[in-house]
């Protein structure tokens, strides 16, 4: 019974440090935002910032909570953190925990990325971009530190930010695996 007792508290003391790490890194990336606007505010009056969270899913096994920032200058940009943490551990995933036992996850994915490239590009005049070797621009490959979240149909979303793999105007892109 004590064996049980001292499981469910580390179990619930690391839920705890993922919640405060959470909490420290919106805290931070807030923090420097605030920072940032009072700077360019003193240059120009015409500004806006909306730093807000949303929870996007909070299953049995996961909550997932996305920090979204607005700046606004004439035009706007929105940026969006992903946070996704596993209930069962208490930890703050990264995509790499997500395929613990498939090496080659990262080449996986980024084939089904250039697969919904290739077929959004064939039926939309919107066209996302894929750098091609004449071009830097545009989507390459999946990283370690890809943006990604889990939404509520348990599938895994991959997060591109505006303006990284087609215009800025189409904002945020996101690709359902």
């Amino acid at each position: 019974e004590e064996a049980a007792k001292s499981a469910l508290k580390e179990k619930e003391d690391e839920k705890l440090a993922s919640a405060e790490q959470i909490n420290l890194d919106i805290n931070a990336k807030t923090e420097e935002l605030i920072r940032e606007f009072k700077e360019e505010l003193s240059k120009t009056e015409y500004k806006n910032l909306d730093v807000h969270s949303e929870v996007i899913l909070n299953s049995e096994e996961y909550y997932v909570l996305s920090l979204s920032v607005l700046q606004e200058e004439g035009d706007s940009h929105t940026l969006n953190h992903y946070y996704t943490v596993d209930k069962h551990s208490g930890e703050l995933l990264t995509l790499s925990e997500l395929f613990p036992y498939t090496a080659n996850y990262k080449e996986i994915l980024t084939e089904e990325v250039k697969k919904q490239i290739k077929e959004h590009n064939r039926i939309s005049e919107d066209k996302y971009f894929v750098q091609d070797g004449e071009d830097e621009e545009g989507f390459r490959e999946v990283t370690d530190e890809q943006s990604f979240y889990i939404n509520a149909d348990k599938h895994l979303v991959l997060v591109f930010p505006e303006g990284e793999i087609a215009p800025m105007s189409m904002g945020e892109i996101q690709f359902i695996m």
